[in-house]
């Protein structure tokens, strides 16, 4: 396996990082931060606990944006690694044909 697959395995693998770290984050913010912002709402009434729980709505809001984020993010790493990696395949098949005057 030549540098050239390695990098591309390598960047491939970080991108279903990102993307798992993604779908952790999507969980957090849909499953788990609703359930206690519900379980929170039900035991403590009050204008402060109205505000409270806004704020944790708008913290959901940006968390389940951010793993949205993250998963572009991740298809654009590998839409990159591919693209480097057809023009290295490339460049390596044209500098085997190459020919050199001389000898």
């Amino acid at each position: 396996m030549s540098r050239i697959d390695i990098d591309l395995q390598r960047a491939l693998r970080q991108a279903d990082q990102i993307d798992g770290l993604a779908g952790q984050l999507e969980k957090l913010a849909g499953n788990r931060l609703g359930t206690s912002l519900q379980n929170l709402s039900a035991g403590w009434k009050g204008e402060s606990a109205g505000l409270y729980c806004e704020k944790g709505n708008r913290l959901a809001g940006n968390m389940a944006q951010t793993a949205r984020n993250m998963k572009v993010t991740a298809e654009n790493i590998r839409i990159a690694a591919r693209r480097i990696y057809n023009a290295e395949k490339k460049a390596e098949e044209l500098a085997k044909k190459r020919t050199y005057g001389g000898n």
